[in-house]
């Protein structure tokens, strides 16, 4: 592979769900468009929900978000198909009761983060790891573009090289490149 091959592009329309592979994407000061447009919020405390704390949102990851329509003046309609093979879009009514009880908690999909939008992570026990093991409750978006769903920034560069050496140094770990 030459140094100017992009493997994928990926595109996650509902943050921490299962995205959808692009074959060419544009980019701008808030990544791609449509990117991480929308999150599920826990109505009971406001937080932003993340697979990053596993136990209460795994199942994030059995969901998949792709774009149905971006309109001229840029709103997004996202389509969202859930585990038991329902989908669903963005506006319907009935999304937020379908959410809820595949999480067993008052949820909604929103496409506005709370005022201080924060998440929970939960670090997995790894030997060496400092924080192994322990939870954590945060303000996500520190750097990124405003009224977006980013933990960090808008756009993450993976090289099929760092990939080949996690999986070299952690040959039973999952090394998808979706994950990160």
């Amino acid at each position: 592979m030459s140094a100017e091959t992009i493997a994928a592009i990926w595109r996650y329309p509902v943050k921490s769900m299962r995205g959808e592979e692009l074959s060419a994407a544009a980019i701008n000061e808030r990544g791609l468009p449509a990117d991480r447009v929308m999150a599920l919020i826990d109505r009971e405390t406001g937080k932003v929900a993340s697979a990053k704390h596993p136990r209460r949102w795994g199942r994030l990851l059995d969901c998949a978000a792709a774009v149905a329509t971006i309109d001229d003046d840029g709103t997004v309609s996202i389509r969202v198909s859930l585990p038991d093979g329902r989908t669903l879009m963005s506006g319907d009514e009935a999304i937020d009761e379908a959410l809820s009880e595949l999480f067993g908690r008052s949820v909604t999909l929103s496409y506005v983060p709370p005022h201080v939008a924060e998440t929970e992570r939960e670090y997995p026990v790894v030997q060496g790891l400092p924080v192994s093991g322990m939870f954590f409750s945060g303000q996500i978006g520190l750097g990124a573009p405003p009224a977006t769903f980013f933990d960090y920034a808008p756009i993450h560069l993976l090289t099929t090289a760092t990939l080949a050496e996690l999986r070299r140094v952690e040959p039973n770990s999952d090394c998808d490149c979706r994950r990160f």
